[in-house]
């Protein structure tokens, strides 16, 4: 198991919907390829660490906080897998994710989970119908930056 080596570009980057954490991925779990993916961050929650009568006031790391990740993908609506989030954004249901990607011979990948807070159509003039899903973490997600990462 190598890393990484050179400044990675990502230039295929798609998005898997597994049926567990770090499931496996094939073409029957791809929701598609990226369109435009944001908010998958984590951070730890600052707490004050103040003694009474301290000329400072000082902090120390909390518990780490988790933040709502934002996906677009092209929506058609006959694939299985988009039907699925549909599904499960209905349901409530605890989704399992994976971001596969891709840069020449070298792969990375990120699993999370999460909730379904949101989905909306996007549906611009003369241009392909996509769909914009908002996932509620509930876990950090687990990074795998090695060369041979499953895929």
């Amino acid at each position: 198991m190598s890393q990484i080596s050179e400044i990675f570009g990502g230039d295929e980057t798609e998005l898997y919907l597994t049926t567990t954490l770090s499931g496996t991925v094939d073409i029957t779990s791809l929701i598609g390829e990226l369109d435009e993916l944001s908010g998958l961050e984590e951070a730890v929650k600052m707490m004050e660490a103040d003694t009474y009568g301290a000329s400072l006031m000082t902090k120390k790391p909390g518990k780490h906080e988790l933040s709502t990740a934002t996906f677009k993908v092209l929506f058609k609506p006959s694939d299985t897998v988009h039907q699925q989030l549909q599904s499960n954004f209905d349901s409530k249901t605890l989704c399992h994710f994976s971001l596969v990607m891709r840069d020449g011979d070298e792969n990375a990948r990120c699993d999370f989970s999460g909730y379904i807070g949101k989905r909306a159509p996007d549906i611009p003039k003369d241009e392909f119908v996509k769909f914009e899903f908002e996932v509620m973490l509930t876990i950090r997600p687990v990074y795998d930056w090695t060369t041979d990462a499953l895929i």
